[in-house]
């Protein structure tokens, strides 16, 4: 099979099963956010981040390294297993030690909820290698039917518990359960991969290779997190639930589109990453599906995010739709900012976005922290925007020596449609108000999505059939490159 078609079944796949799954996440959210309160989000929430930042402190970008080894797999995936066990287990005994603390700092609640959070992200770390040696073939549809099996179950189970105990153990079993079901999954799907005797020297190697993947991965856990850290410590619980939820269904869209392209893209990347054209070729045509998916997404989501809030979630959650507008810039810049990623780090030059997300860490400290103390959650939704442009900025700086790429039209031609198109739905609204919220709401998605396609069709609709063409015509051709 060749690498197109395996690459184009692969996004099918990816993109079905993703897609099912955040419907059912979403609805699941729906119901559990209408019966647990923001405060038990913003606990679940911090103990996860808490954990995050212990997880990130012994992660060394093992998972890249294994897609980005071309030889020696079999002392690869047995030293990748080795060093994802000992960093999860590692973890676990940090946090445990570490509970009298967080107990005194916040309080018994999140010390307690936070060893959970640790159980189950060890026992996630021991599943990778199996999951992580299928994604290196391409292989995702027998990964992404567990996953979406996993998901299924561990909400369904969620909401019951929820009628009958609406609190933040709920959440905390959704997620520890979701991770250990998934891990062992993965052993049945892949556990019979090539192993043998992991050795000091693949050791060295992950840890020379994953060295600024580290660097970058602290970095990249300020640039995201460090919002959220301010606004549990410095506010209350309650805003960083609703400031948690608001980030999550911002990134949804994101999360839909880099999900699925990342996957796919990275180990593309890395089979052509010596073949300049064929690498700007893959870039380029991630890059526009990533606009051409995510930007639709996010306008439309913030312009009907006032609507969307009440309706969806209720009255308690109202605070989050100005938050939701607020992150709109991140919402916009953040899919691309992650496929550079994953160009640096499959051509094997992860320092260049270790460096960016160190310079991004370094402003998100600097910008976050006053903006938080004086705007609360508002702040912390200013300055994942502005840290966000400056990444993207200085990313494509470097991307020349790599790839050839026409950004402006790529980026550009999208987002002022989709700005347009809301801008237009807005006066119709204006002209003809509908006073009744669900009805409003159906007519904000209902003029924003006809408008947005019209558009795009007069801006961008020749350009879009050639491209579909031109897919069409390279995955006609049957060959092993």
């Amino acid at each position: 099979m060749s690498l197109a078609r395996k690459a184009a079944g692969s996004t099918l796949w990816v993109a079905g099963t993703t897609y099912a799954n955040q419907l059912i996440t979403f609805l699941a959210n729906i119901a559990l956010m209408r019966l647990i309160a923001p405060e038990a989000f913003g606990v679940l929430a911090l103990a996860v981040l808490l954990c995050t930042f212990a997880r990130k402190l012994v992660a060394f970008g093992y998972n890249h390294a294994l897609i980005h080894r071309q030889d020696d797999l079999p002392v690869a995936a047995s030293t990748h297993w080795l060093m994802h066990v000992v960093s999860g287990l590692i973890v676990l005994v940090a946090v445990v030690l570490a509970q009298p603390l967080v107990a005194a700092h916040y309080d018994k609640l999140t010390a307690a909820v936070l060893v959970g959070v640790a159980v189950g992200a060890a026992i996630e770390s021991a599943g990778h290698t199996p999951r992580i040696l299928l994604e290196k073939e391409v292989d995702f549809r027998r990964l992404q039917l567990l996953n979406l099996g996993v998901n299924v179950g561990v909400n369904a189970i969620a909401i019951v518990a929820a009628l009958v105990r609406p609190d933040v153990w709920v959440l905390l079993v959704r997620l520890a359960g979701a991770q250990a079901l998934a891990a062992v999954g993965y052993w049945y799907l892949n556990g019979g991969f090539a192993k043998t005797r992991p050795t000091f020297a693949m050791i060295r190697w992950y840890l020379r290779f994953g060295a600024p993947l580290w660097i970058g991965g602290l970095a990249t856990f300020a640039v995201l997190q460090f919002d959220d850290f301010l606004v549990g410590t410095l506010i209350t619980a309650e805003e960083l639930g609703y400031y948690a939820r608001a980030y999550a269904l911002a990134v949804l869209p994101t999360t839909m589109v880099t999900h699925i392209v990342a996957r796919v893209a990275f180990p593309l990347y890395s089979k052509v990453q010596n073949d300049r054209a064929k690498l700007s070729e893959a870039f380029g045509t991630v890059m526009r599906v990533i606009v051409l998916l995510s930007a639709p997404a996010a306008v439309g989501l913030a312009w009907c995010a006032p609507e969307f809030v009440g309706v969806v979630f209720g009255d308690v959650w109202r605070p989050m739709a100005l938050l939701l507008q607020l992150l709109l810039v991140y919402e916009l810049l953040r899919p691309i900012f992650d496929d550079v990623g994953e160009l640096f780090t499959a051509v094997g030059q992860p320092r260049k976005i270790g460096r960016i997300q160190v310079m991004q860490a370094i402003a998100m400290i600097v910008l976050a922290t006053p903006l938080v103390w004086l705007f609360a959650a508002k702040g912390a939704a200013i300055s994942a925007g502005l840290v966000m442009l400056l990444g993207v900025a200085l990313a494509y700086k470097d991307l020349g020596e790599h790839v050839t790429l026409d950004l402006w039209g790529i980026f550009a031609v999208p987002v002022a449609v989709c700005l347009v198109a809301a801008g237009l739905g807005a006066a119709i609204l204006w002209r003809w108000p509908v006073a009744s919220e669900p009805l409003r709401l159906l007519a904000k998605i209902g003029l924003f999505g006809g408008l947005t396609a019209v558009l795009m069709a007069l801006a961008q609709g020749r350009r879009i059939l050639a491209e579909v063409r031109f897919l069409r015509a390279r995955l006609a051709v049957k060959d092993d490159n």
